[in-house]
């Protein structure tokens, strides 16, 4: 995880979708994410917005740069190869197998149950995953126990996840 994380090409999406919204705008909403994402690529920052607002770049009120960024610092900023994921899961509880009084009690592994449909869809595209209790939140003893999933893909993942849900829930907005 370390080297994933220290390489310059890997963007982090924390939580990526709302809470409250429908599972159909799931699609839609992570094609226009992934959009802006190309957008940022293919277009000078100079063009977006109309340039330079109160003496500093269009894109960014924070960095105080007097020329607004060039194609090629966008680029840098946004070419992502891979995607590191924090999302919200949950997971049943688990079940203890039964075993011969000389071996101690083990646990199957828990079974995720997603908040959204695309974390399921990144889930089973990604290259590594790692699920953990959510610290500080409390359940009942036979309530569904909130987990966080950290998922790392390629943008070619991702990609094909999107294609894939895109496929099963359908997209407003076509294409993936």
């Amino acid at each position: 995880m370390d080297a994933a994380l220290g390489d310059g090409n890997t963007g982090i999406l924390l939580y990526p979708r709302l809470l409250n919204c429908p599972y159909q705008l799931g699609p839609p909403l992570q094609k226009i994410l992934f959009d802006e994402l190309q957008g940022a690529l293919d277009e000078p920052f100079s063009k977006v917005g109309g340039g330079k607002v109160g003496g500093v770049c269009c894109c960014c009120y924070c960095c105080k740069s007097t020329p607004p960024h060039t194609t090629q610092e966008s680029k840098a900023l946004y070419s992502f190869t891979q995607l590191f994921i924090l999302d919200r899961v949950y997971a049943e509880p688990p079940q203890p197998k039964q075993q011969p009084k000389q071996q101690k009690t083990q646990h199957e592994p828990a079974e995720l149950v997603y908040v959204f449909p695309e974390t399921e869809y990144y889930h089973k595209h990604c290259q590594w995953s790692y699920s953990f209790a959510a610290p500080g939140k409390s359940v009942s003893k036979d309530s569904l126990e909130p987990r966080r999933l950290v998922m790392m893909l390629s943008m070619q993942d991702a990609a094909r996840a999107r294609q894939a849900m895109d496929a099963a829930l359908g997209n407003a907005l076509g294409g993936a």
